[in-house]
Parts: structure tokens; sequence; C-alpha cells
């Protein structure tokens, strides 16, 4: 048998007289639905055995093995072909061992038509992804499809379907939901059409970035927006905006809420606005921010504001910065009334001093 795939594929043996042709538009159609179980088979059988336009003459036994069926199995599909016009029968000659029937594919071809023509119209991508979106219980082919949406349609390969396949085994369907939910919003904003080739490539990234953070559930994709909201907080509090947080910022950022010097996003918070009061002659950097609130505060067992504002109070109470305040007051005095100008980093400011009146 060859098999020759271009636009048509054929299935022919070495001596086939007759083919048949079905497009993927007439399966769409209905084209199976007309043809039930074992009919499907005979009639294909008939069309491709005629001997001359419309007419088949077959032998009875050579027609059941070929398509493995008993004689019952025969009958009842014949009866159903001919009853709804598909078909008519009769005997070929004195031998009752042939037949004879007369096709009528013209009412198989109608019938299909007029099938199509009362389909539903098909619905966009888009219209499909929101059902997917807002569905309690999502099979998952129709997952597949709403994912396959955002590819253009001549880059849809095995390769592809593939990686999603493994998409739909690794990650949970609320997941996957979710992930479409994003990048239907994000196509929306930037004004693409469904199948345009940026919105897959955002898709990908997103997958790749939950491969490689180890996020494989739903709980871990909650935990994980949790954590880029609450850093975007420390970000903007800190005084960067839009997207021009570096990697090594966002990794600062996340240790101090949930990494070796968690301290959490509240007394992050803290810290962060502490530091910029303290400092006034520029933006205090993130080395000193942690050498100076977030891990002493770590290594103290801080855990709340208040907590926070007292050893504040208590480590200025206690520096030695303090202690020489008034010493070098009264020396100043002695020089004839001058005092000594210090840098700021000499001195422990309290939270009150930087109170608003």
């Amino acid at each position: 048998m060859d098999i020759q795939h271009k636009r048509t594929i054929s299935f022919t043996g070495k001596k086939a007289s007759q083919t048949v042709e079905i497009s993927g538009a007439a399966l769409e159609s209905g084209f199976f639905n007309q043809l039930p179980g074992n009919t499907l088979i005979i009639y294909l059988y008939l069309l491709t055995h005629q001997e001359q336009e419309n007419t088949a003459v077959v032998e009875k036994t050579q027609l059941l093995a070929s398509l493995n069926l008993d004689q019952t199995e025969f009958s009842k599909a014949i009866d159903y072909l001919e009853k709804r016009g598909f078909l008519s029968t009769g005997h070929f000659g004195s031998k009752e061992h042939y037949l004879e029937f007369t096709l009528y594919p013209e009412i198989l071809k109608k019938t299909t038509q007029s099938n199509s023509q009362k389909r539903e119209p098909e619905k966009s991508s888009r219209e499909l992804r929101q059902q997917v979106m807002r569905a309690v219980n999502t099979s998952q082919e129709e997952l597949a499809t709403a994912l396959l949406s955002f590819v253009p349609a001549n880059s849809r390969n095995s390769s592809l379907r593939e990686d999603i396949m493994n998409w739909l085994r690794d990650f949970e369907a609320r997941m996957l939901q979710e992930l479409i939910r994003r990048v239907d919003k994000w196509q929306e904003r930037q004004g693409m059409t469904s199948g345009s080739p940026g919105a897959f490539s955002y898709l990908k990234a997103i997958i790749s970035s939950w491969y490689e953070e180890d996020i494989l559930t739903y709980q871990d994709l909650q935990e994980q927006d949790k954590l880029h909201r609450e850093t975007k907080e420390l970000a903007k509090t800190y005084g960067i905006r839009g997207g021009n947080l570096s990697n090594a910022q966002l990794k600062t950022f996340q240790s101090w809420i949930t990494g070796d010097l968690a301290l959490g996003q509240e007394l992050a918070l803290f810290a962060i606005r502490e530091a910029v009061r303290r400092k006034k002659d520029g933006q205090p950097s993130l080395k000193y921010i942690e050498d100076n609130f977030i891990k002493p505060w770590q290594e103290a067992g801080i855990k709340t504001v208040t907590e926070a504002y007292s050893w504040l109070k208590k480590s200025r109470q206690s520096s030695p910065a303090k202690q020489t305040k008034n010493s070098d007051k009264q020396q100043g005095e002695k020089a004839g009334g001058k005092s000594v100008n210090y840098k700021w980093q000499d001195f422990y400011w309290d939270y009150d001093d930087f109170k608003e009146s």
C-alpha cells in the first residue's frame, strides 16, 4: 500500500482503480455521522468497486471477508443505507452470491452540506479561551485547544503539541487556566490578534519561569504571586519604578521577605523607610539597609514594627555616639563656644526625631 503525503493523503493499493477523497471540511460537517457503524466501511467499499458510474457489482463472500463482517452485520448495514436512499440493491444475473448496487452518493453530499449549514458558527479563539477560563471543570482537550489558540496556524506542529501535552501533565488545570487568562489579557493590552507570534512567546516565557522556580501547583503559584506583589511594594518604597528593578535588587528584596534574612514585608518596608529618613545626602544603598537594619533585627529576633521601634530607641540610648555627644558639646563650649560639626553617620537618630509636627 502506498501512502502519499500531499495536500491529499492517499491510501492506495497497486491495482487501485477507484479512490475516494474525503476532505477535513466534510468530516467536520458531519460526514461520519451520516454513516454510523459498519455502514461507513461498506459504503466506501462499494464506492471503490464501481464497474460503471454509480453501479457496483461485488462478490458477497469477498466483501464480508475483506471487511471482517458476518451476514447479520452486513444485512443491517445494507438495510440502513437503502432506507435512507444511499443505495438500492439487486442480484447480478442468476448468481445470488454476486450483488449489484446502485449508489446515490449525491444524497450523502446534500445531507453533509445541509448539516454544515445547520452547524452553529465556530467560536472565535477569544470566546473559546473565555469559556475555558470560566469553567469550574475543564478537560485536557479544552485546555490544549485554548493554549493552541495563541499559536499561528502555520506554526502548529507535532513538537509543539508534545510540549503542550507535557504542560498538561506537569501543571494543575487551574494553573493552566490562569496562564491562559494572563496571556489573553496581555495580548489584549498589546492590541494583538489571536495567533500573533508574540503572545505564544510570552506564554512560553511564563512556562519556563515556572519550571525554573519549581512552581508546579496552584498553591505554589499563589505564593509566588504574593511574593511578587510584596517585592514590587518594597521596590516602590525604595524608589524604583516600573521595570527598572534589576535581578540582583529583586533577589535582595525577596531575601528580606522569605529568604535567609527573612523579616516579612512589613518589617522590610519599615527598614527601608527608616534608612531613607536617616540618610539625607542621597538614597541609602541596599547594603546599608541590610547591614544597619535587616541583619541586626534578624539577629535580635525582632518580629514586629513595635519591636523594631523599641530596638532603635535602645540602640540610640546605649550607643557610644550618644554618650559622647554631651561631652563633645562641653568641650566645644570650653573652646570658645564653638561646637564641633559631625557627619550624619556619627549619630543614631530616634524615630521621634523625624515625626512630622
